[in-house]
């Protein structure tokens, strides 16, 4: 939970980060030097997220580029979270992050992720 005290109206505000946690992963090679490239998926950070409003505005510029955004998560300002990372949530369902939008509203800043869901989920996974 984040909060934010506000001056003009003299009142505390507040983000919740309540619906879970995103694992998000980069994509690369996991296989050992010299053998066939084996593309799977390295941690890089977790994140409490919650989820966002998917407007009609994003949802239809997604679909005029060929993209299908399912969920807009919220989450922490993170400088570690980029476009094309894989995001995965704790039911291991796996997401490719489309956007990553830095917001403020009312003095808290956070970034929401656009996400897309994989057709085919990557089977390799390291977790360190």
């Amino acid at each position: 939970m984040i909060y934010c005290y506000h001056k003009k109206e003299n009142k505390k505000l507040m983000i919740t980060f309540d619906d879970g946690i995103l694992k998000i992963y980069e994509v690369e090679n996991l296989s050992a030097a010299g053998d066939k490239p084996v593309k799977g998926l390295k941690l890089k950070t977790a994140e409490k997220y919650s989820i966002g409003e998917l407007g009609v505005t994003r949802f239809y510029y997604a679909m005029q580029n060929n993209q299908q955004i399912d969920i807009v998560a919220n989450v922490n300002l993170n400088n570690l979270i980029r476009v094309n990372d894989v995001a995965v949530d704790e039911y291991g369902n796996q997401f490719l992050i489309r956007m990553v939008q830095l917001s403020n509203d009312d003095g808290i800043r956070y970034m929401r992720l656009s996400l897309e869901r994989l057709k085919q989920n990557y089977a390799k996974i390291k977790n360190c």
